[in-house]
């Protein structure tokens, strides 16, 4: 079976199909070289654990520092010691937030659906907190630690499965945040120190993961409340933000579908038990999207580019046999074939899965165990 077989055969399978708009995306060549020199910078240091060793996740930094290289890699450097520092993996895979349908009753809020675009959509209504119960069923630092969960939930499953629903890339969120009858007077301390710690972890450690947040039903107490609470947030994250009063309704649908609208904000959904903002409803709660973005998450994109950018590649399913030589072993079925790719060719374009428990699926053994990274200096007969 030929390369160009496997590729057609991996996009004939309906179990493994993920879009052209996925397997196929471009990349703005500008952004790529950037991040390609970010990550060489990383590694040089030896600081880019395999799990943010991901395109988008560099391109995320370097876009909330703008395309300043330095500066992203301060920042993801310290992200970095921020989750060592509070265990931050440890809240994703152990935290318990038993007192979860407490807070949902004295605070609303949840993903509800998602917007016109695929994005997950996150509702919030602020002015209706019941701040003196909320701190008599969890204190701040759960909840930061509740609100920490959530990102990784996001991170590492809304997003995935959003992206394979709308055949497209999902990394951010689209939020409305109600705040009728939110003002000074009834925004105390306890509400400034809980709001200022989210803030700056969403902004710092979880950057350019909003797309857009709607603040409707801004009366006057809250326009002057918003004059202070801005002076907490970086300026990317105040121009994707729209204040707007009681009439918000038509700016909202064009971002969102109606069906996906709680009907008390005056879309057309009227979810069973418990209400909207109970259900965390999303494409991510489908057992089949779950198991499907897992595999995903696996997946090893292998982009066509020259040998030039092969530092650039996710390169957990490559082994550099020498470093102007890529061998993988492809398996397929109960067979295998190696492919070998020298400097002066092109790779193909194909999406290889790694770790599917199909059998009749294509694998691609992940076998790397080191990336060596020479300059040409180094290696005089090399010329990257």
């Amino acid at each position: 079976m030929s390369f160009r077989s496997i590729e057609q055969l991996l996009r004939r399978n309906s179990k493994t199909k993920i879009s052209r708009n996925i397997v196929d995306r471009n990349h703005d060549q500008k952004e790529e070289q950037l991040v390609q020199s970010l990550r060489e910078l990383l590694l040089a240091s030896k600081q880019l654990p395999d799990k943010f060793d991901d395109y988008y996740v560099l391109l995320r930094f370097l876009k909330m520092r703008g395309f300043n290289i330095l500066k992203a890699k301060e920042m993801f450097l310290n992200m970095l010691k921020w989750r060592e520092d509070c265990s931050v993996d440890a809240i994703a895979n152990d935290f318990k937030f038993e007192e979860y349908d407490a807070v949902k009753r004295c605070y609303p809020h949840g993903f509800h659906g998602v917007d016109r675009f695929g994005r997950p959509l996150y509702i919030e209504r602020v002015g209706s907190v019941d701040l003196s119960k909320l701190m008599q069923v969890t204190t701040i630092d759960r909840y930061v630690k509740y609100h920490i969960s959530e990102q990784e939930k996001t991170i590492s499953l809304r997003y995935p499965v959003c992206s394979l629903v709308a055949k497209k890339h999902i990394a951010s969120t689209t939020a409305i945040f109600d705040v009728k009858g939110l003002g000074l007077n009834n925004f105390s301390k306890s509400a400034r120190e809980m709001f200022a710690e989210i803030q700056k972890i969403d902004s710092n450690y979880y950057p350019e993961t909003l797309n857009q947040l709607y603040i409707i039903n801004a009366g006057t107490g809250f326009r002057a409340l918003w004059k202070v609470l801005k002076t907490f947030m970086e300026a990317r994250t105040l121009a994707k933000i729209q204040v707007l009063g009681t009439n918000y309704l038509n700016t909202v649908l064009e971002a969102v579908d109606p069906s996906n609208l709680p009907e008390f904000l005056g879309g057309t959904c009227t979810c069973p038990t418990g209400g909207c903002l109970l259900q965390d409803k999303g494409p991510w709660t489908d057992p089949e999207m779950i198991r499907a973005s897992k595999v995903r998450k696996h997946s090893v994109k292998v982009r066509s580019l020259s040998m030039n950018w092969l530092p650039q590649l996710p390169v957990k399913a490559l082994q550099v046999v020498r470093l102007d030589l890529i061998q993988v072993k492809i398996f397929y079925g109960n067979k295998s074939m190696n492919r070998s790719w020298r400097r002066s060719e092109n790779l193909n374009t194909a999406l290889l899965r790694v770790g599917s428990s199909d059998p009749a699926d294509i694998n691609m053994q992940a076998t790397r165990t080191h990336w060596p990274h020479r300059t040409a200096e180094e290696n005089p007969s090399v010329r990257m």
